[in-house]
């Protein structure tokens, strides 16, 4: 049997739902209503469709098939032109920047969370809703936090880090204390038509193209030298701004004379000179990173706690960490432990516990050498 997952205090309030055409949002949107709650559901077009990178309209037609069999109201509204401005344009200036930005936290600081919540607030709803995998609790003094889910593989906070803590206390999360397969299980009960629908991966506005093409179609870069770390030249780029730093796929490398038969990994992106570095010992002393500097860093919760730990990647390890507050908007984060491959522009979490704490953008790298 389903525990009661939705807090009875909800019960009657008028809740929004963002509807994405996906079986979370529609399982979202199925028990607030079995709650109690009055529930409309909002499909928010973000992106102009192109057959070729994306096309929306069969999640909007999935959204609209889902708000009619729970007999729910429905409305489409469109954010094309705050999301091109805000995240979009963004993307491509850090890019050509040589930055790894991650737009997907941008969406939800900017669109979902900001555009979308203000105009659902000017229609007098109590409450936000999505089907995020993350939780929302209240502490002895009455303030939200923002909290990991049970399901750790599918947790998202790391996407969230970035949201405004004042509108935390007027979110809802109901799929923080369930795991996938408990979702899956409840939109199949209901015969939801999304039920055995794919999780959508990737950025949201590339649908199912690698980014390199995508970023390609938008970025003109010049073609540059791959060499070693000896200086060695090994093949050709197209860019280095289309390479991230760990990137071992896409290289075009064969077999390199006296080489070890190990693959490669990009070390280095010299934008001055356009090359691109790639080693076949990317853990080396010179290339461990000692800490980082976030910038424009979202306090979510209190940063003054024991055993504060980070993330630099959704779904990567939490890391031991020493943090230095340099003032209201940058963060300092030490590494206790031997970490590479770090890109200006990633997105750095801390965590205490289940509580995410906030994040901010790596803006500064220092290594041990």
């Amino acid at each position: 049997m389903l525990p009661s997952i939705i807090n009875a205090k909800y019960k009657g309030k008028k809740v929004a739902v963002g509807l994405s055409g996906g079986v979370d949002s529609a399982v979202t949107a199925y028990l607030l209503k079995e709650a109690g709650c009055i529930v409309k559901g909002f499909y928010m077009k973000n992106w102009q469709d192109n057959d070729v990178l994306c096309n929306q309209q069969f999640d909007q037609k999935d959204a609209e098939y889902i708000a009619n069999q729970l007999d729910i109201e429905f409305e489409v509204i469109n954010f094309e032109k705050a999301y091109y401005k805000e995240v979009f344009q963004e993307m491509l200036k850090q890019y050509k920047s040589g930055w790894v930005p991650n737009p997907d936290i941008w969406c939800n600081k900017y669109i979902k969370f900001e555009h979308f919540f203000q105009y659902i607030k000017k229609l007098n709803f109590d409450y936000l809703a999505t089907g995020h995998y993350s939780s929302i609790m209240m502490n002895d003094d009455q303030e939200a936090k923002l909290i990991c889910s049970k399901d750790t593989h599918k947790d998202q906070t790391y996407f969230l880090c970035s949201i405004k803590k004042q509108y935390l206390n007027k979110l809802i999360f109901p799929l923080g204390g369930l795991e996938k397969k408990q979702v899956r299980a409840i939109a199949q009960a209901q015969n939801l038509v999304v039920a055995d629908k794919k999780d959508s991966t990737g950025i949201c506005f590339v649908g199912p193209a690698a980014i390199k093409p995508f970023l390609e179609s938008y970025i003109i870069a010049a073609q540059g030298n791959i060499i070693s770390e000896t200086g060695e030249l090994l093949g050709k780029h197209d860019g280095v701004i289309f390479y991230t730093l760990g990137q071992r796929q896409g290289l075009n490398i064969g077999g390199v004379k006296g080489a070890d038969q190990k693959p490669w990994f990009v070390v280095e992106k010299r934008l001055q000179s356009n090359e691109l570095v790639i080693s076949q010992h990317p853990h080396q002393e010179k290339y461990r990173v000692t800490s980082v500097v976030c910038q424009s860093f979202n306090h979510l919760s209190c940063l003054n706690q024991s055993n504060i730990k980070c993330k630099t990647r959704h779904g990567g390890k939490l890391l031991s960490i020493q943090i230095k507050k340099i003032d209201d908007i940058n963060v300092e984060v030490f590494f206790k432990e031997p970490v590479y491959q770090l890109s200006l522009g990633q997105w750095c979490v801390l965590y205490h516990e289940l509580i995410c704490l906030g994040g901010g953008q790596i803006s500064k790298i220092n290594y041990a050498e």
